[in-house]
């Protein structure tokens, strides 16, 4: 825990600590440090574990070192192991975890974030706001994140809580332990599972937009889906929370109908197809 002499000011400015893990990241790193580092908040630290990586990553690790109270850059077994390396060397009230193709929307929202989380613990250990996903060029997609619901959290088949807008009280960890290495995607959406099966409560920070997030990330590729899915039933397993029939077999069905067409016709099909779908189904083109 972080030690400041000043109570009143502890309770007003808690401290932040903020966990990156990277691979490989050069292309967009320095934007998600610029982010942080432009935060009107200080009350904050970066800690950035790199997975060992062997193209610009560690040149942008030294080139910023001024702004990040630690860093490490060796081989780990996965980004749950890179995020327990870093709990440990986290001293904040609320952690934040991004990505290296992640960012903070705009300069203030951790400003605006403490505002609410200065009164959060101990009713809440949890608390979350929106992002917004864009493409490499920044057009944005769409938000995610919608006030809490336990019941349609246990339900639903995949994350709806972004983790990359969500701030989490140290004694998350203290209670439930790290996240769970045998996970290569879900680990965020395990942990949170056990939160939800135990405690029941998170605090939705209304009209605060978190972070953007670039899409095409590792579980919306068609030849990590039916990883992603098998996670999910690992991770709902694991917290003895049942499948939900219908829902479940369409996930599943169109997963593996993406990687049919992936296969037969190639990547371009594939992404058209899916587009349709989204297209379909309101949503904005992702993928062509």
């Amino acid at each position: 825990m972080y030690e400041n002499t000043n109570a009143d000011n502890t309770r007003k400015k808690p401290f932040i600590s903020i966990i990156i893990a990277v691979y490989n990241g050069e292309k967009t790193f320095q934007r998600c440090i610029d982010s942080i580092a432009g935060q009107n908040f200080t009350n904050i630290e970066l800690i950035v574990m790199d997975g060992g990586s062997d193209d610009g990553t560690r040149d942008i690790l030294r080139k910023n070192s001024h702004t990040i109270a630690y860093w490490e850059s060796e081989a780990d077994r996965g980004i749950c192991h890179a995020w327990n390396k870093a709990l440990k060397h986290a001293r904040g009230e609320w952690i934040c975890f991004l990505g290296a193709d992640d960012f903070f929307w705009q300069n203030d929202v951790l400003t605006r974030a403490a505002e609410k989380l200065a009164g959060a613990y101990p009713p809440y250990r949890l608390a979350y706001g929106q992002i917004c996903i864009v493409k490499p060029d920044g057009t944005i997609l769409e938000k995610k994140g919608s006030p809490w619901n336990r019941r349609h959290f246990l339900q639903t088949q995949t994350m709806i809580i972004p983790h990359q807008a969500s701030f989490h009280h140290r004694s998350l960890f203290e209670i439930h332990g790290g996240f769970d290495e045998t996970f290569r995607i879900t680990g965020d959406y395990e942990f949170l599972l056990r939160e939800a099966v135990t405690h029941g409560q998170a605090l939705f920070l209304n009209d605060l937009l978190v972070s953007g997030m670039q899409s095409h990330g590792l579980s919306s590729q068609p030849e990590y889906r039916l990883l992603f899915l098998r996670e999910n039933m690992k991770a709902r397993q694991k917290n003895n929370i049942p499948i939900s029939g219908f829902s479940w077999f369409f996930c599943v069905l169109r997963s593996y109908l993406r990687l049919l067409l992936l296969i037969i016709f190639g990547r371009k099909a594939s992404d058209y197809a899916a587009d349709i779908y989204r297209v379909c189904t309101g949503k904005p083109r992702l993928w062509t």
